[in-house]
């Protein structure tokens, strides 16, 4: 248990930090450090690359997080409809509530001034105004997913951001594309028509190869951007 290596050359992986169950979300942050949900241990942590935990936050049933290069952390929280925000200097704000029914995967526009939420109950993903103190105004339902046949539910899950503003959301369809002003581009169809996607992110040597987790694999395929 813990957060493991993926080599895209080869599609082997490796154990790179042991001994941290349940970790949801995870992202790397500016100062090299990995930060993630160990929903598990309800709580928000960074890791440095030799493997010492600076606690962040606690008693949180945390989802998923996205980390802007300032070192402002934004959290998912989704039984509480909530939205944190962990400060550089780990102060704790609940900077959304009740928008998103069930918040889940998060991302940041790529001038980190907008805050974009999916929501895991609902049709729409949800994007917020970032004040240069970190906090949220503006809640909106800026994009709108399509919806399986006869289901009110898209099931919003993972989220990432491309370099140009496109937003690529898990749904219960496949990756769902928005360009920059919330207009639906396309649908990646599920690798496994019967499975589903959860997380989604953009690595290899460019950045330009699409990786997603389905069931107990890992995808990816090389896009144009």
């Amino acid at each position: 248990e813990g957060i493991y290596k993926l080599d895209v050359s080869t599609g082997e992986t490796s154990l790179a930090i042991e001994g941290l169950p349940g970790i949801s979300g995870l992202q790397i942050g500016a100062d090299g450090r990995f930060y993630a949900c160990q929903n598990k241990m309800q709580r928000v942590i960074a890791i440095t690359a030799e493997g010492g935990i600076d606690v962040l936050l606690e008693g949180i049933k945390c989802n998923d997080l996205a980390v802007t290069k300032k070192g402002f952390v934004y959290v998912t929280e989704t039984p509480t409809k909530r939205v944190h925000l962990i400060t550089p200097e780990k102060k704790h704000v609940i900077a959304d509530e009740g928008n998103a029914t069930r918040p889940n995967g998060i991302t940041l526009s790529p001038d980190e001034r907008t805050l974009v939420v999916s929501d895991h109950g609902g049709k729409h993903v949800w994007a917020w105004e970032i004040a240069n103190d970190g906090t949220l105004s503006g809640a909106a339902p800026y994009m709108t997913m399509w919806l399986p046949v006869g289901k009110e539910e898209a099931l919003g899950d993972g989220a990432t951001t491309e370099s140009n503003g496109r937003f690529f959301v898990t749904t219960a369809l496949g990756v769902q594309i928005f360009d920059p002003a919330g207009r639906l581009s396309g649908i990646i169809a599920k690798p496994e028509p019967d499975g589903k996607v959860v997380s989604v992110e953009f690595a290899g040597r460019d950045h330009d190869v699409l990786f997603v987790a389905a069931g107990g694999t890992i995808y990816s395929r090389k896009l144009k951007v």
